[in-house]
């Protein structure tokens, strides 16, 4: 049974140590095995302390990288480059601290940003990309974590919407993490897509089709599934939802209304649907 895991972002935005201190022996007491934690910026919670509440609670950690506006590794100043890339080594180093295996996100540009480009631009931001991210990938190997390139919708980048996409654009040692909710809107076949991802996948996040729990939705959550154990992937599934209680987060999400009972139940009936599947 694949582990299951939740996002903090269903409740919080940003995470605290206090919030997480609150969170942990609730998320534990659900049956979660994983807690995932956005480390939107440095300095918002302190991993030390956040290694000791989840040994206290036995959860295990993944960690989500956050591109806010000003976070970019493409078509922008070398400046921009070497903060993001210094970000990104910073995400790493968090990850070594709780224990997770991987960090996962749209590590390329800042969510939002789109522009069109053309089949010869397209190739030379992916030629960019490659270039920048190789070293945050070494850095990360260096350290056993692995880094996870999170295809986005259309509406959120314009830069890698799908996993072929993806494995165009990323250095050959970098990982994939895929997200059932963008996979939903962008791909033709979502569970093709995962047989595609095969073994680079190193980290899966889902969610409803409405950012709700899985399971109350439209979703082909089986074939989905079988796809994932086809590939040999053993890490967790993580449900990403957002809070519509912090302006930020539900504008950058596009969170209007309440996607469950409660932000708990969201949490819990994905948990039992995931279980049950």
């Amino acid at each position: 049974m694949l582990p299951i895991g939740v996002n903090t972002w269903v409740w919080v935005s940003p995470l605290t140590d206090g919030d997480l201190a609150a969170l942990a022996p609730r998320v534990a007491g659900w049956g979660f095995d994983v807690i995932e934690l956005p480390v939107e910026n440095p300095g918002d919670w302190d991993p030390g302390r956040a290694a000791d509440v989840l040994a206290e609670h036995g959860l295990r950690a993944s960690v989500a990288l956050v591109m806010p506006p000003g976070r970019e590794l493409v078509h922008a100043s070398a400046d921009v480059v070497r903060e993001t890339q210094d970000y990104l080594r910073h995400v790493v180093d968090v990850a070594v601290r709780v224990g997770a295996p991987a960090i996962g996100g749209p590590a390329y540009s800042s969510v939002g940003r789109t522009w069109l480009l053309s089949a010869e631009e397209r190739r030379a931001a992916y030629r960019e990309l490659r270039h920048n991210l190789a070293p945050v990938v070494d850095y990360a190997a260096e350290r056993g974590v692995r880094v996870g390139v999170e295809a986005l919708n259309r509406y959120e980048t314009s830069l890698v919407n799908t996993v072929e996409q993806a494995l165009e654009a990323i250095p050959e040692n970098c990982g994939i993490m895929l997200d059932s909710y963008h996979m939903n809107i962008e791909e033709k076949s979502p569970a093709e897509a995962v047989r595609l991802a095969g073994e680079r996948v190193a980290h899966i996040q889902v969610c409803g089709t409405d950012r709700g729990a899985p399971g109350d939705d439209h979703f082909d959550w089986k074939s989905f599934i079988d796809a994932v154990h086809e590939i040999g992937y053993s890490g967790p599934l993580v449900i990403e939802s957002f809070t519509a209680e912090n302006r930020t987060i539900a504008t950058a999400a596009s969170i209007w209304r309440p996607l469950a009972r409660s932000q708990d139940a969201l949490a819990t009936d994905g948990l039992a649907f995931l279980r049950a599947l």
